[in-house]
């Protein structure tokens, strides 16, 4: 079964010090974090994993519908593995 292509929003915060991540097909409070933005990324995978893994149809009915968000001045790539990512690297000033 191929997964499907969820996006992940990495930023940093000069707030937390540390980089804030966003899956915003999964609603506003969807987030997790990471000191490094590989950390950060993974992180992002292994929730993903878990929203996908225990997303109930029945009581929460159908999962989020994929779709790529766009963000002014962010760069999009492709995080290797499964499930598949898109990761929109937001450009520090």
């Amino acid at each position: 079964m191929n997964k499907p292509n969820y996006t992940v929003v990495i930023q940093w915060s000069d707030e937390d010090q540390c980089y804030v991540v966003s899956l915003p097909e999964w609603g506003r409070s969807c987030k997790t974090h990471g000191d490094t933005y590989e950390e950060a990324a993974a992180n992002a995978r292994e929730v993903l994993e878990m929203l996908i893994e225990s997303h109930d149809p029945a009581s929460e009915g159908p999962m989020p519908k994929p779709r790529l968000f766009h963000f002014p001045g962010a760069d999009v790539v492709d995080l290797p593995g499964e499930p598949s990512v898109a990761v929109q690297k937001a450009k520090t000033a």
